[in-house]
């Protein structure tokens, strides 16, 4: 129904807030320099306000971020000159420029514009009496141009060498008449190119110059940017309740709904128009600006007279702020989780009636779908915003979200930051305070321990470039998280994000006092020091770190493969000397279903784990995490050891332990204990940042002179059977990821241990001395290889981006195997501080409770003369003699022999002799904590007596249902009255979700649950 809602104030940009901020831009240096230079490109955008209000333009002509379609195989080419642009300008690399080159995109390559014809000249032909493109009008102007002997407006101008008709773009591509192998329609969509990202996505698009008058309107207050900005926005408004995205999903060969955009990226634009109304609200009052819309009204026949302030706040309340709800419930404006929600809070916030805001508002929280998907013609409605839901049920223990990658998880978080600041202290809205929910608080916190080197957010999913510097944790969020929680590491991440100096930051323009938080800072810096997080484990996530210092670390990822996930569960990272030693290869080329990432940049074996069955693991696992069983860092020696029971249904065991031991302040190395049993090929992989294999041990490689790691005969690229609809990479003729590893070098039969030594190269130039870096591994099995093969595997074809890495393939095959791939990771600089790593024997002495165990003794032996001794036993209770030097009995034990011999064992009680102490508590559950609450708490009872104060910072093992892992961090500890012992687990809490999540007074569903049996394993020294 047309109707005005009466908006009367500006409920986001308030009287109090535009004080603020016209205060901080003439009193603040910052702020002074930011607002001169919105103020000069706002100046500069008045010469051309009739230019924007024209580049608004109805529905009528397609959109599209390519020039070719979805499937187009050249879709990243220059036609003319052949350079693949998205490999070596970026995927959306094309040029445009429309406040100079109307209707034309340019390559970055050539520098030539296209389309080929003046499709301004045959646009104008089109315009009807509402100034609306009819492309049936125009097409018979040019035929009767045409057939009176004139050119018309489709004719190859640019480019006669290529023919009359090359390049010609008529609004809906330029066709070729080729169809490519996957059936896909040669077409070069120039014009669909430049409305996207010219007149809606550069820099001087409009709605840039709508954001750009928007700013140096609340900047100066002078009412010459607000005019501007309000006639922009109305024209817009005129407009949009019309756009449909999907209309031109044949054209673009997606099935998206949108507006001006796809259902995701519209979530941004549309919230940023409802915050641009409230900004602007006043100047609809101005004469100038009445006058100039009723000039358009009656020139363009519109319905709306705009006469008056209230006429032209009507065209906008209904034609935006209504829209945007509707466009939500429709899935036209439907993104990840967060951004829905922020465009409606946006729209409800600034509408400001009852009761039309207090229902949109209510549909933002109520129950709906966890992932909705806007990519059909007419899906159902949305029922809900689902956000109690979602952060109850989706966001994890840890506070992320179940994307996987670390940026789209902390999208989540920054979208809902935006809806939270909108609703902090709504006076028509107060039930909803989202600083009020414990789990919205959680999801500050995960980003600051995925930060490694120091420079850098952890490599997980689709996520950055390969190697890439930068976090994924922004100043803003630190700010907030700061802010709102009092906890001194977000003021530590703020520093260290922000080039460990406070230069520079503030609370933004619209805060009272804008530079205290540089004060703040420094004094948490002061009294804490920098930021320095210790290993640590994010059970819910799905992520660990043995950390040494900063600058070195061995990290692991067992979380979810959903979403913008990969098939990489219990991948291994590396980090020494500062520098990413082994780093994902990151974002795709395109997140579609598309051949390269779907085969190669997506499968296991281009990430460090082990491939079965030349299969990827199950990806999409429903949000399952894996199961830690041992986590500790005594200073000299850490560990992690992690289970993962789905990645393959025909194993028994897929587990990765890692052991991490320090050399000196500079360095530590790490051993590897990968275990899998079951299926009958098992392909251990591994690469560094290195694109040159410095030398090789035990190896007699033979180069393959064609093809790929497939098959000599079979070329690099995509998968012969490949069907670019499928989403499956187990159906192809070849196994996953094969036909993308080429330069093959093969060791048939290379006996049981190898060594590969990677000269590391820093690709990115993080570090002032990266020089003659490197890192060694050397694998010394119980079992003969197969054959070990060192192949060259890309990276996505990004700008940034190194061209290739070299890949290690350490190969067993056989039946039903039963693999321990044992491996030592050496980082070092310059010169090896390892002399020698050797297997040694080991003699069970007493056996355990295990049927099929697997143990395994190392020797490392320092160029010092240091001797470290490191056991593996997957029994912890059966006994070993080791080397015939010392009997053990525990999961992992390390001797070192030195000046100052030192002795470790995890979960077990002999290392030499016995150990009069318990190597795990054990016991039941108790209760826990029931509520959705800031602090929580699990009761045990126990088996043995304990030493409380062993307890902090070590892991409770809670044997639950499963479904989930029941592993949780003591944070502190207390005996009861009853002997019971109350472990605090701080802000993590049990619960799972709801009972009924259309009734949420039915209460929660939880993790665990009591009367179950836990453990806590222990490190002795």
């Amino acid at each position: 129904m047309d109707r005005y809602y009466k908006k009367n104030r500006c409920t986001v940009y308030t009287e109090k807030k535009r004080e603020i901020i016209l205060k901080n831009a003439e009193s603040c240096e910052q702020f002074q320099k930011m607002t001169a230079a919105v103020q000069a490109k706002a100046d500069k955008y008045l010469g051309y306000l009739d230019k924007f209000y024209d580049m608004i333009i109805a529905e009528g002509l397609p959109r599209w971020y390519f020039i070719g379609a979805q499937r187009d195989l050249e879709r990243f080419k220059c036609r003319y000159c052949g350079v693949d642009i998205s490999a070596e300008y970026g995927l959306y690399g094309w040029k445009t420029d429309p406040l100079n080159h109307e209707w034309k995109v340019q390559c970055p390559g050539c520098l030539r514009w296209f389309p080929s014809n003046d499709f301004g000249g045959y646009y104008r032909l089109g315009l009807d009496e509402h100034g609306i493109f009819n492309p049936e009008l125009a097409r018979a102007k040019n035929d009767a141009l045409v057939a009176d002997g004139k050119d018309g407006y489709l004719k190859n101008l640019l480019y006669p060498e290529k023919g009359d008709g090359w390049g010609v773009d008529d609004g809906f591509g330029y066709r070729t008449g080729i169809i490519y192998p996957n059936g896909a329609v040669e077409m070069h969509t120039y014009i669909a190119y430049y409305i996207h990202e010219g007149l809606w996505n550069c820099a001087d698009s409009v709605n840039n110059a709508l954001y750009t008058f928007r700013d140096a309107y609340l900047c100066t207050g002078e009412i010459k940017y607000g005019r501007a900005g309000a006639i922009l926005l109305d024209r817009i408004a005129d407009f949009y309740p019309g756009y449909e995205y999907f209309m031109w999903h044949d054209f673009r060969d997606d099935l998206y709904r949108g507006k001006i955009k796809d259902c995701i990226w519209e979530c941004f634009i549309s919230a940023e128009f409802c915050l641009s109304y409230d900004a602007l609200f006043p100047a609809y009052e101005d004469t100038e600006v009445i006058e100039y819309l009723r000039g358009k009204s009656e020139r363009f026949k519109l319905d709306n007279p705009k006469n008056s302030a209230a006429a032209i706040r009507k065209n906008i309340e209904n034609g935006i702020l209504k829209t945007v709800f509707e466009s939500a419930v429709d899935k036209k404006i439907c993104g990840n989780f967060g951004m829905t929600q922020h465009a409606v809070t946006a729209a409800a916030v600034v509408l400001d009636t009852m009761p039309e805001t207090g229902e949109w508002l209510d549909w933002v929280m109520a129950a709906g779908e966890a992932n909705p998907s806007g990519t059909c013609e007419n899906p159902p409605k949305l029922r809900g915003g689902n956000v109690l839901a979602q952060l109850t049920e989706i966001v994890d223990r840890d506070g992320m979200g179940n994307e996987s990658s670390p940026g789209y998880n902390n999208l989540w978080n920054t979208e809902l930051i935006g809806m939270a600041e909108l609703l902090y202290n709504y006076d028509k809205y107060p039930s909803a305070d989202l600083y009020k929910n414990p789990k919205f608080m959680r999801m500050f916190y995960p980003q600051v321990p995925l930060i490694l080197a120091d420079y850098y957010t952890a490599q997980i999913a689709d996520s950055g470039g390969t190697a890439n510097a930068g976090f994924c944790f922004t100043a803003r969020q630190a700010v907030t998280a700061f802010r709102k929680t009092g906890n001194p590491i977000f003021a530590q991440a703020l520093y260290l994000i922000n080039g460990r100096s406070v230069e520079g930051l503030t609370e933004g323009i619209n805060a009272e006092d804008p530079k205290k938080i540089q004060t703040d800072v420094l004094n948490v810096i002061k009294e804490h020091g920098e930021l320095n997080t210790g290993s640590e484990m994010l059970t819910g996530y799905g992520f660990a770190v043995l950390r040494d210092g900063t600058q070195g670390d061995f990290w692991m990822y067992f979380g979810t493969a959903d979403m913008h996930g990969h098939s990489d569960s219990l991948n291994l990272g590396i980090d020494a000397y500062g520098l990413n030693m082994a780093p994902d290869l990151g974002y795709p080329e395109e997140t579609a279903c598309q051949p390269n990432r779907v085969q190669w940049v997506s499968a296991t074996i281009s990430h460090n784990t082990v491939t079965v069955d030349e299969q990827v693991q199950v990806k999409y696992r429903a949000g399952k995490r894996g199961y830690p069983l041992h986590f500790d860092d005594s200073g000299r020696v850490k560990l992690m050891d992690i289970k993962q029971i789905d990645t393959y249904v025909q194993t028994d065991e897929y587990r990765r332990t890692v052991v991490m031991i320090k050399v000196d302040d500079m360095v530590s190395y790490g051993i590897d204990f990968f275990r899998v049993t079951g299926g009958n090929d098992h392909i251990f992989s591994f690469h560094s940042q290195s694109d040159q294999i410095y030398e090789t041990e035990n190896l007699s490689l033979v180069p393959q002179e064609t093809g790929t790691y497939a098959d000599a005969g079979v070329p690099w690229g995509q998968d012969p059977d490949t069907d670019d609809t499928k989403w499956n990479p187990n159906d192809l003729r070849y196994p996953a990821g094969y036909t993308w590893l080429d330069q093959v070098r093969r060791a048939d039969s290379p006996g049981s241990g190898f060594s590969v030594d990677f000269a590391v190269t820093d690709f990115k130039q993080v570090l002032k001395d990266g020089g003659n870096l490197h890192l060694r591994m050397t694998q010394l099995n119980d079992f003969e290889l197969s054959e070990v093969s060192v192949v060259r595997g890309r990276p996505p074809a990004k700008p940034s981006n190194p061209k290739a890495l070299e890949y290690v393939l350490a190969r067993r095959t056989g039946e039903n195997l039963d693999s321990l791939f044992t491996t030592v990771f050496e980082p070092y600089k310059d010169s090896r501080y390892i002399a020698k790593i050797e297997n040694v024997p080991v003699k069970l002495i007493k056996s355990g409770n295990q049927q099929h165990s697997a143990v395994k003794a190392v020797k490392v032996t320092h160029q010092n003369g240091r001797a470290d001794y490191i056991v593996y036993a997957s029994d912890n209770t059966a006994a070993y003699r080791v080397d015939d030097l010392f009997d053990f009995r525990g999961f992992v034990g390390v001797y070192i022999d030195s000046s100052t011999p030192y002795r470790y064992v995890n979960d077990g009680d002999i290392l030499f002799d016995k150990i009069n102490k318990p190597g795990a508590y054990t016991g039941k559950v108790i209760s826990f904590t029931r509520e959705m609450s800031f602090e929580n708490a699990i009761q045990i009872s126990a088996e043995q007596s304990v030493d409380i104060s062993e307890l902090p910072g070590k892991y409770i093992y809670v044997e639950n249902d499963g479904v989930q892992n029941g592993v949780y961090r003591i944070e502190k500890a207390k005996t009861l009255e009853d002997g019971s012992i109350m472990l605090d687990t701080g802000k993590v809490s049990l619960i799972n979700g709801f009972i009924d999540r259309n009734d949420y007074s039915k209460g929660y569903t939880y993790n665990i649950s009591p009367e179950q049996k836990y453990r806590i394993p222990l490190p002795r020294e």
